[in-house]
Order: C-alpha cells, then sequence, then structure tokens
C-alpha cells in the first residue's frame, strides 16, 4: 500500500517524508479515566501532543457500549509510539491496529468530518484497483467509480 499521505519535514540539509496512516486504538478506558490522564500530563506532554496536532493528526474518539473509549488517528508512528508510551505507563489495556488499508477500502467507516476529507484526498486509483484485486469488482462504491471514470 503506497503512502497515504506525506508531509515534508524541511531540516538545513534533508527532507524527511512523515508517512501517516489510519489508526485504531481500542483501549478499557472510561471517558473520565481518560481525563484523569490526560490532566497528569507533563508541560513536555502537552507541548509535544500540541505539536502532533499542528502537524496533521486527526483524532476522533468513539465511547462503547461498555463505556470504553476508542481513537481513530490519522497519524504517523511516532505519534502512535507516543501514546502507547502514555497507555503503558498508566497500565492501561490497549490495541493498536493500523487500518489504513480498511479504511481506504471503505470497510471501516468513521463518521468524522476530517476522516471523511482525507478519504476523499487520498483514494486514488491505485488503491481502488488493489482493492478490485484484493475483494473483488462488486466492492466498489459510487465514489470509486466516479475516480475510475475520470
Amino acid at each position: 500500500m503506497k503512502i497515504q499521505k506525506q508531509e515534508e519535514v524541511k531540516t538545513t540539509h534533508h527532507i524527511f517524508i512523515k508517512v501517516m496512516n489510519v489508526y485504531k486504538i481500542s483501549t478499557n478506558l472510561t471517558e473520565s479515566e481518560a481525563y484523569k490522564i490526560y490532566t497528569s500530563f507533563s508541560r513536555e506532554d502537552n507541548k509535544k501532543i500540541s505539536d502532533f496536532n499542528d502537524g496533521g493528526v486527526l483524532n476522533s474518539d468513539i465511547i462503547d457500549e461498555f463505556g470504553h473509549m476508542t481513537s481513530y488517528m490519522i497519524c504517523d508512528k511516532e505519534v502512535v509510539d507516543f501514546i502507547v508510551n502514555i497507555l503503558h505507563k498508566n497500565k492501561v489495556k490497549y490495541k493498536v491496529e493500523d487500518i489504513t488499508k480498511l479504511f481506504l477500502y471503505g470497510q471501516v467507516k468513521i463518521e468524522d468530518k476530517d476522516f471523511q476529507n482525507f478519504f476523499k484526498e487520498n483514494l486514488d486509483i491505485d488503491t481502488i484497483l488493489d482493492k478490485i484485486n484484493e475483494i473483488g469488482i462488486n466492492s466498489l462504491t459510487d465514489l470509486d467509480k466516479q475516480i475510475l471514470s475520470k
């Protein structure tokens, strides 16, 4: 699967490409437990989160029927590693999944305007052809057909 979103980070002599993928982070945290962890962040952690948000990280939190939080994020691996470290330090049970392919294939729906915009901006012919090869032509959506007809 190709890079879904890239952001150039320029330094004095080098250009680095940040790979942005779609991640699902499932936890056993309730909303109030997550808030307690968030309010205990150090100034440095808060600065890092602010920098991540300024760098284009998208986040959508969902509370399931059991009151547990699941976060969907469009970010790079550095952000995921940061979050996993916080969860681990706070002894939170979690599961991280890279769902980029499922998201772009339309098999995971995230009802968030920013995520939908990301989807529309990053769905391309190569991804649609990969989808046809892997799960069949009957899996095409109207948007897929529209992109293929261009």
